[in-house]
């Protein structure tokens, strides 16, 4: 999968996108596979190299709560992670993500461009 980034905005390449919040410039992308039953997930923010970006799934009204989480960043050596995460339920609700995570990522990308962060991966439908 190519990730395109140009003039700090995340450039469509896959099926179906939706932009949240201008402040973040938070793209997210996405192309189901039914063959495979698998799912080509990529998204991006503002963000420098010295920072992360996150996206959850999440159970309806859950929150944070028991969820899984895809955290993209770089490394003090500068190498790529992209990996899952899972969050517990604790009192006074939230999550925290020290879970074992159950979701699978495969074909996982990070790249950095124009001050901008994009994350890219794969899972299985019945991942996570």
């Amino acid at each position: 999968m190519l990730a395109i980034l140009a003039a700090g905005v995340l450039q469509p390449h896959l099926k179906y996108s939706v932009g949240i919040g201008a402040a973040a410039d938070f793209q997210l992308q996405w192309t189901p596979d039914a063959t495979r039953s698998s799912l080509q997930c990529c998204f991006s923010a503002k963000a420098t190299q010295n920072q992360f970006i996150a996206l959850g799934f999440s159970e309806a009204s859950a929150m944070m709560n028991h969820s899984d989480i895809v955290a993209a960043y770089f490394t003090a050596a500068g190498a790529p992670v992209v990996k899952a995460m899972c969050s517990y339920e604790f009192p006074g609700g939230g999550g925290y993500p020290g879970g074992t995570p159950t979701l699978k990522l495969e074909d996982t990308k990070l790249t950095a461009a124009d001050g901008h962060l994009e994350a890219c991966f794969t899972r299985a439908y019945d991942s996570g």
